[in-house]
């Protein structure tokens, strides 16, 4: 039996896991990051693309700007092409026509079709994905594509587990570990760089495109943002500087009005940039001044002190001496 037609065999006799029964199709990181080749997530992608869908931040060089689908998506993309007058196809067409819902929202319909006592209405009418599934044969067109899916999921797997432990040495702490509720979703069928989250019974879903530098930086971002606001709740009031400015930059620039406080901007700014120098931590500097420049494009303006934040010298954790390196910093 091919590892497609087990995933196949389990998204249509499963009601209650929260991810394969089979451990053999995960991938666990030595920090305990879930990678999951989810099989209800990949075909409802499956269907999202025989439909039409065809989201893709990657494209060819102008003036065609094709995009560029990553190959697994590719391939499959060809061979359902072939059967688009298939009755599923069709109803799927109609269901995603008349109904506008978001990817994510998309997503935890069909993750819980597995909890059959409580689901929504477009969870009901997406059980025809289970018809769409057997009726052009799924299982067969994408196990001559596992191979290649199950090499990006190990590539994945090992650049986390390298993260973790650059992260955990930043923060000054032994171990960085991942939630037992956090599920990583890497999902070649959807566009390069795309992300959607998903909540389903107390378990958060990652639903990440084939970019792995932008999965590995969401991962990391699930892991340290709750942490980092809980240090800058205990260290923002000697931030003296940065609250004044804050006050400032509120009033005179409407980029920062998707944040409720200075310590919400500050939290998201210093997350930002320890995965940063996570992923750049020979920390060269024409690296961090192409993130300074992106990060301030997004209205984060505080991206080059945050960075001097996170490489101040300290022989405690970050947590302990955050307080301090705050009553430091000006503008």
């Amino acid at each position: 039996m091919t590892a497609w037609v087990m995933l196949s065999a389990w998204f249509l006799s499963s009601t209650s896991a929260p991810h394969f029964s089979d451990a053999s199709m995960n991938l666990v990181t030595k920090q305990g990051v879930l990678l999951s080749a989810d099989t209800a997530v990949l075909t409802l992608f499956a269907a999202l693309n025989a439909v039409g869908y065809s989201e893709e931040l990657q494209r060819s060089p102008p003036p065609l700007r094709k995009p560029l689908f990553d190959p697994i998506r590719q391939v499959l993309r060809r061979d359902l092409s072939n059967l688009n007058k298939a009755p599923t196809i069709i109803r799927l067409r109609t269901v995603f026509e008349t109904h506008s819902e978001s990817i994510a929202s998309y997503v935890e319909s069909v993750l819980m079709l597995r909890h059959r006592k409580s689901q929504s209405v477009l969870s009901a009418k997406l059980k025809v994905l289970e018809e769409f599934n057997e009726e052009v044969a799924l299982n067969l067109l994408l196990a001559p594509l596992w191979p290649e899916f199950r090499k990006k999921m190990s590539l994945l797997k090992g650049a986390l587990e390298h993260d973790f432990e650059e992260l955990a040495g930043l923060l000054g702490i032994e171990e960085l570990r991942a939630s037992p509720s956090l599920i990583v979703v890497l999902n070649p069928l959807d566009g390069h760089g795309l992300v959607h989250i998903a909540t389903v019974k107390q378990m958060t879903y990652i639903i990440l495109g084939p970019d792995i530098k932008v999965a590995r930086q969401e991962v990391l971002r699930a892991i340290i943002r709750p942490t980092i606001q809980t240090m800058v709740n205990k260290a923002y009031t000697k931030a003296v500087s940065l609250r004044h400015n804050w006050n400032k930059l509120y009033t005179e620039n409407k980029s920062v009005h998707g944040w409720r406080s200075g310590g919400e901007y500050l939290a998201e700014t210093l997350s930002n940039a320890l995965i940063h120098r996570t992923m750049n931590a020979s920390g060269k500097k024409h690296l961090d001044e192409v993130f300074i420049e992106a990060q301030e494009d997004m209205g984060m303006w505080w991206a080059r002190i945050a960075l001097r934040a996170v490489d101040t010298p300290r022989r405690r954790s970050f947590a302990q001496v955050l307080p301090q390196i705050l009553s430091t910093l000006t503008l």
